[in-house]
């Protein structure tokens, strides 16, 4: 392999990968074996990468105590007198290098430099973990940021907007703030909480470590290791152990059998529909979204969480009377006096009351929450996605005499199991939809016991606005439904006074009504499909 040469005179930007001196480029070890002087960042550049020197009377520097009006004359001086200038810089120089004020004050000297590329953490986090950042039909975008520090981010670069995509996203010098990170990558709808999360700790270095989660719970797992600094935060849906398992389903389009390119024709043609079919189905989903039909299908039961001692004792009882799993502080169940305990360390949790909502969320279809409402909304304002993907949440105090509902009263039965609980402790059960207040239907509702479920693209929210405000709402009963089911449909909806039965859809489009409910299993015209 031929030598590089470098220029003498000349500055060079060297990227010294992520940390292993055998990962720097070929290029980038020969011109510090070559340089006279190596200015090396010394904080986050593994020093066996400044070792690579091998010129006799090679000056070797750290940056980390040096400002920039210290560095500059010593490259320039170097420069000058025919000397080569290797400054080195962790990963790329290109990505949070501060190359670019250096380069300027070259500029002003007529100093002549060239950047020699590296491999970045992401990419080496990547290789270590045993992943690809993007995988077909799951995630194909890959974004490289940080938060906001001394450093602070430009407008629509903040974290929450970036990560509204679902994309890859590799999160650096943003360790030391890893529980903002969480609550931004939760409330930006681009992950749920069950999103693989890895965390790596000087990664390729030879006191590497890193630690495996997902948003519930890697806050907890990255104060537990001691992370600060020099970690690197990678956040994917190609971090899932499944897309490897025997139910995988993607493959790339160049290596599948039913793909033809160039230098190949395909051989397996029914493979190729059921790819289309695939990525149909995939894009009828919104990005911020794919998490939700994941979690939605994965959820089951209900759980009751209790805080305090005396919430403790009332989550046991309602445990035991719903049938539901019960988890509570290690502490309160080490007090011995919890009846019927049979397994102890499935019940216990170590840690905040509020991490552990968070492991639960991707898990239930119902969390009762037996602690003060302040603990339960801090807990889940992060993980809000929407009525439609939230499972059931109840809080009561910890005498079970305020029951409320705090999430998917109608939809997920938040209502339903408050009235049940209130009925366990002698409560009352605090319902505040306005619907249920007044007697009236709840829309999201109609048919769920026979099965039918709501167009995702309907304007259900509007509707349900306008019923429970008086105002006149039209609903067109498809006449080919059986006579069964239009009597029953229009019986449930004429418990509301201002529901107004029309014959026909072009009906539906007077001023009179604000809005109009369609009941059919099919799309009947395209002006009405929302």
């Amino acid at each position: 392999m031929p030598t590089f040469t470098p220029s003498p005179g000349t500055v060079y930007f060297v990227g010294a990968g992520p940390g292993a001196p055998d990962l720097i480029a070929v290029r980038g070890a020969a011109i510090i074996a070559q340089a006279d002087l190596i200015l090396y960042a010394d904080s986050l550049v593994e020093e066996s990468v400044a070792r690579l020197a091998r010129k006799p009377g090679a000056r070797i520097l750290g940056s980390s105590s040096l400002h920039l009006g210290e560095m500059i004359p010593l490259m320039v001086e170097t420069a000058r007198s025919g000397g080569i200038v290797a400054r080195v810089h962790s990963g790329d120089p290109g990505l949070y290098g501060a190359i670019h004020e250096q380069m300027a004050a070259l500029d002003d000297h007529g100093i002549p430099y060239q950047i020699v590329p590296g491999i970045t953490a992401a990419f080496a986090a990547a290789a270590r973990l045993g992943i690809g950042l993007t995988v077909p039909d799951v995630v194909q975008t890959v974004i490289l940021t940080r938060t906001a520090g001394r450093t602070t981010m430009p407008a629509g670069e903040d974290l929450r907007t970036l990560a509204a995509s679902g994309a890859s996203l590799a999160i650096y010098l943003s360790v030391s703030r890893i529980r903002r990170v969480v609550d931004d990558l939760l409330a930006s709808g681009g992950y749920g909480p069950e999103t693989p999360v890895a965390v790596l700790h000087k990664v390729t270095w030879p006191d590497e470590s890193h630690v495996l989660g997902t948003l519930a719970d890697i806050v907890e797992k990255v104060r537990a290791a001691g992370y600060t600094k020099h970690a690197l935060v990678l956040v994917s849906p190609a971090l899932d152990p499944a897309l490897k398992g025997p139910e995988r389903r993607t493959s790339s389009h160049l290596y599948d059998p039913s793909y033809t390119h160039r230098f190949r024709r395909a051989v397996d043609g029914s493979r190729r529909k059921e790819r289309q079919e695939a990525a149909g189905r995939v894009q009828g989903v919104a990005p911020g979204e794919r998490h939700l039909a994941r979690a939605s299908s994965t959820r089951r039961g209900t759980v009751v969480i209790g805080l305090t001692r005396a919430g403790a004792e009332t989550a046991a009882r309602l445990a035991r009377e719903l049938g539901a799993a019960l988890r509570l502080p290690r502490k309160q169940v080490a007090r011995g006096e919890l009846p019927d305990l049979l397994d102890p360390e499935a019940v216990a949790f170590d840690g905040s009351v509020l991490a552990e909502i968070r492991r639960q969320w991707p898990q239930r279809q119902q969390l009762v929450l037996v602690m003060p409402t302040g603990v339960a909304v801090r807990a889940l304002a992060p993980l809000l996605e929407g009525k439609t993907a939230d499972p059931g949440v109840v809080c009561l105090d910890e005498a079970g005499h305020s029951v409320i509902p705090l999430l998917g009263g109608h939809r997920a039965g938040a209502n339903r199991l408050a009235r049940r609980i209130a009925a366990i402790t002698g409560g009352q059960a605090a319902i505040t939809t306005a619907s249920d207040v007044q007697g009236k239907p709840a829309l999201d509702l109609l048919g769920r016991e026979e099965g039918w479920r709501l167009d995702p693209a309907s304007a259900v929210t509007l509707a349900s606005a306008a019923l429970v405000d008086g105002e006149p709402l039209g609903l067109f009963v498809d006449p080919e439904l059986p006579e069964r089911i239009q009597a029953q449909v229009q019986a449930w909806l004429g418990k509301a006074e201002n529901m107004v039965l029309v014959a026909s859809l072009d009906e539906l489009e007077v001023d009179a009504f604000p809005a109009g409910l369609v009941v059919s299993p099919r799309l009947l015209s395209p002006r009405h499909e929302h």
